[in-house]
């Protein structure tokens, strides 16, 4: 059952290639995806986005700076909390979002915050849970703090809470790392070249089966979370 509770909202430009990641996932788990978009983009991210029709909440709007264009999408949300979400971010499976909004209003929480995962373009350069980014929050505290690039929600003396959740960055990876994570068909020699002359070929499989044997030993070691929703919404 979809969150009713939450409003996610997402701002886009030139995203075309990664945003639908984001937008699969978002429109499964919460009711409401609102999205601001750039008019002028270098890709065909503004039609995509119209392509989805009733599944999101678009407004069409020039980028003047981040924070400005962020506030732009708040306004857009009508449920009782916000979720800010960037074009290449989903969050790992099976978060009670439920739960979390009721405990953050019995204990007068105004925002929430989430460990960072970000992984990178290869498998041997992601890195562990980082800082924390605040991105859940009551709607009428929704603001951002104003710099030009910047995603720094305007906290004040607000209440805050972190959650033992991560949310997932994957606009670094390349298409061939997310098919590796989704548990694609390893490479083999014969896919290659297969006119081969015997010495090579044999040599060329050798490596292959070495490499697979690196390539599976570098997953294992990317968190399960992590790869179960890349496998899900990629």
């Amino acid at each position: 059952m979809k969150n009713t509770r939450v409003s996610v909202c997402i701002i886009a430009k030139n995203c075309a290639d990664i945003i639908p990641v984001t937008l699969r996932w978002a429109t499964e788990t919460f009711e409401e995806v609102c999205v601001v978009c750039d008019p002028e983009n270098d890709d065909d991210t503004g039609d995509l986005l119209y392509s989805w029709g009733d599944r999101i909440k678009l407004k069409y709007h020039p980028f003047d700076n981040f924070s400005e264009q962020k506030n732009r999408v708040f306004e857009m949300a009508t449920r009782d909390w916000i979720l800010s979400v960037d074009s290449d971010e989903i969050f790992e499976l099976d978060i009670p979002w439920d739960l979390l909004v009721q405990k953050m209003e019995k204990d007068g929480v105004e925002v929430g915050g989430f460990q960072l995962y970000n992984i990178q373009k290869d498998l041997d350069h992601y890195r562990n849970p980082t800082e924390p980014k605040f991105r859940l929050m009551r709607r009428e505290h929704a603001k951002m703090d104003g710099k030009p690039v910047d995603e720094g929600i305007h906290m004040g003396n607000k209440k805050f809470f972190l959650f033992p959740y991560a949310h997932i960055h994957f606009g670094h990876i390349r298409n061939e790392t997310a098919l590796l994570l989704k548990g694609k068909d390893r490479i083999k020699w014969k896919d290659i070249d297969p006119a081969g002359g015997p010495g090579l070929r044999e040599h060329g499989e050798r490596f292959f089966v070495e490499r697979n044997k690196e390539w599976d030993k570098q997953i294992a070691e990317v968190p399960s979370f992590v790869r179960k929703a890349i496998k899900r919404y990629w």
